[in-house]
Order: C-alpha cells, then structure tokens, then sequence
C-alpha cells in the first residue's frame, strides 16, 4: 500500500512539474511539442537518465493525453525505477487506447513479475507471444517465469524456443543451463554454459556458473580455471573468491582456501557466506569451537540463513550440546520447513540425545518425504527399528 500510495504522489508531482515547464517554455514562445518531449525523453532513457526521461515523456503526456508512445515509454521508466504499480498503469492506458501496441503486453508482463504476480505475467507474455510469435525475448522471460514457479519443463521448453528463433541467444543458453543444473542434468548444464561462453566471453557470470557445475562433478581443476577468469574479469567480486576457496577446500589445499576465503571477507566484510564458508572448512578440519566462532558471525550479518543454523547445530550436537543443536535446527527449520537436513540433523538428536522415539520418527518421516531417493533410507529405518522397537 506504502508503494502504491508513493507512486500516486510521484506522478502527482511529475505532472505538475511537467505543468510548470509547459506553462514557461510557451511564455517565451517557444515551439515544443508532445512529440519533442517524447523524443527527447527516448534520447534520455537511452542515456541511463531516468528521471529526467520521466519528467520528459510525463510533459508529453500532459500536452498530449492520446500520445500512445508517451505511457508507453514512460512505463518502461518506472520500471527501471522500480515502480512497477504506476507502470502497470501507464500500459493499461497504452492497451485501452490500442491493445494492439506492439511490445505493451511483454513490457507490462515485466512489471506484474516485478511484483512477483506470476500469473499474470505468464498471462501477459503469452498475449505478447499471439501478437509476435517470432519474437524471442518473449518466450524467454516468460520461461524466466515458469522457472521461478518450478515449472521446469515448461521453462525449458520456451527457451528451447527462443534458441530456435535464435541460435545466438546467449541469454536463453545460459538460463536453459541454470535450469539443467538445478534439474541434476549436469552434461546438459555444460553443454549450455559452453555455448553461452563461447557467444559472450567476457561475461564473468558464465563462467562462474560452470565453474560450479564443474566443482559438483568432481572437476576441480577446471572449476578453479573458471574461478580464475571470472575473478580476472570482475577482481572485486567476493563471491567469486568465497567459491573457489570451496573447491580449494574439497581438493585438500586448505591453505589456498583460507586465503580466498579471506580476500572474500577484506573486499567485503558483510558477506556472510565466505565466515559460513570458512566455518564449514574448519568444521571439516575438526576445529569446532573456530567454527563455531565463523557461523556466529554469519548468523549475525544474515539472520535467515538455515544452512548456518543447521551446520552450527551439527557442531553443536558433535560438541555434545544438544539443546543448543536443538535450538538452531528449529530455527532453520522455521525460516524454511522443506530444509530436508534440517530434520534429519534434528531428528538423530531427539533420538540419541533425548531418546524421544515419537519425534525422531516424526522428523525422520519428514526428511524422507523431503527426499524420497536418499540412498540411506532403509538404514535410518533399521536404526529406529533397533532404538525404538514398537
């Protein structure tokens, strides 16, 4: 409601600035028109000079409220600037006055996913899709949505589609191999990072992407080089350092890995994964209590981080504190309840810990339902079996 309201006011006060400037340029008798305004606001836009593109096609729109180009244009400024609600709006205006405008229903698809209206914005980008059945980007932000509603197949379908309309659409390569990767089709993920790499190398992105692909498979030495290039094209990026200091860890070079994970924290002491990096490293080198030290401090810069409060409760339970291993998968559990570890890790300290049968089967239940294809499966069953005969 806040943004809304916000909004309202922000127009509010661009037309009546538009309304001064109007007012001003004709008392000198100048020749300015809506469609000098527009152009000059186009001119704007392109420049990365939001505000002022804002103020332009608003005047415009203001001397001239049939100028279709006008809302258009200024809908995808308020996009850009974040106000989605008023750019909705200015598209609906645009579609009442020709709903045949060429690109309104993908820019307003943009929008309604700006505010996260799924729905909608698959709706919009199929109309768009009826209006220009040839237009790639199309069917590649609507398959951006399909991912983030877990319809993968459906994702992987438009961008198939997109590729097909255009072979060099890096973009559709590269989203195609996040969904692949996600899926476990690591060969398939590979295929697509190559060829997304080989239409933009200098794109630090793709390679940090393979590069993790490459550390899940096993193929260290090349996820290091992948590291390596993206750390060459965007040196300041502690992500970048923070994951390969993982590989590092997972090839035995611990000091290498420290070393990245601390270059992580001097470029950027808030970014909590590279102190939950580092107290997974020294968790794994049985040094708990420094571990314990490095999830602390990840917990505080990112309160909602389950994997800090599962991995710091797993070395609380190895410490023989129960209660405060208890504690922390509870919470990771409350800030996300399909964190399948979360409940196993919970539910092998109620049984051995607190010997409580009832709740150890009840989280066990849940992790296997969260994992239905976890390979020790039958063994957790046979344990329970033995500690809690019926």
């Amino acid at each position: 409601m806040y943004l809304k309201s916000f909004t309202i006011s922000l127009i509010a006060i661009l037309v009546g600035i538009a309304s001064f400037f109007v007012f001003t340029v004709e008392a000198q008798d100048e020749p300015v028109t809506a469609e000098d305004y527009l152009n000059q606001g186009i001119v704007d836009y392109a420049d990365g000079e939001y505000d002022v593109a804002l103020i332009a096609f608003t005047m415009a729109v203001n001397l001239d409220p049939d100028l279709v180009e006008a809302y258009y244009h200024r809908g995808n400024v308020l996009i850009d600037l974040g106000e989605y609600e008023a750019a909705i709006a200015d598209f609906d205006k645009v579609i009442e006055m020709d709903s045949k405008y060429t690109y309104i229903y993908f820019s307003r698809g943009l929008a309604y996913y700006g505010l996260e209206e799924y729905e909608r914005a698959i709706a919009d980008y199929s109309l768009a899709i009826e209006l220009d059945p040839d237009e790639s980007h199309n069917y590649l932000n609507r398959g951006n949505v399909y991912t983030d509603l877990g319809e993968y197949q459906l994702a992987i379908a438009d961008y198939e589609y997109a590729i097909r309309l255009n072979p060099e659409y890096t973009n559709a390569f590269f989203n195609r191999g996040g969904v692949f990767q996600y899926l476990g089709e690591y060969d398939l993920a590979l295929a697509d990072y190559d060829r997304a790499i080989e239409l933009n190398s200098e794109d630090p992105n793709m390679y940090f992407q393979r590069a993790n692909v490459y550390a899940t498979v096993g193929k260290f030495e090349l996820a290091i080089a992948d590291f390596d290039k993206a750390i060459e094209l965007t040196p300041e990026n502690a992500t970048l350092y923070s994951n390969r200091g993982n590989v590092y860890a997972d090839m035995g070079k611990i000091d290498r890995a420290f070393e990245d994970f601390d270059t992580a924290i001097e470029l950027d002491p808030q970014y909590s994964f590279a102190y939950y990096n580092r107290g997974v490293t020294l968790s794994d080198l049985g040094e708990d209590r420094l571990a314990l030290r490095e999830f602390a401090v990840a917990i505080k810069l990112d309160p909602e981080f389950p994997k800090a409060y599962v991995n710091r409760g797993v070395t609380y339970s190895r410490l023989g504190e129960p209660e405060k291993a208890k504690s922390d998968f509870d919470t990771a559990i409350e800030l996300d309840s399909n964190y399948a570890n979360a409940y196993l890790y919970r539910g092998i300290v109620y049984l051995y810990d607190y010997q409580d049968c009832e709740s150890a089967r009840d989280d066990f239940d849940t992790f296997l339902e969260l994992e239905p294809d976890f390979s020790q499966s039958e063994a957790i069953q046979d344990e329970l079996e033995r500690l809690c005969p019926a």
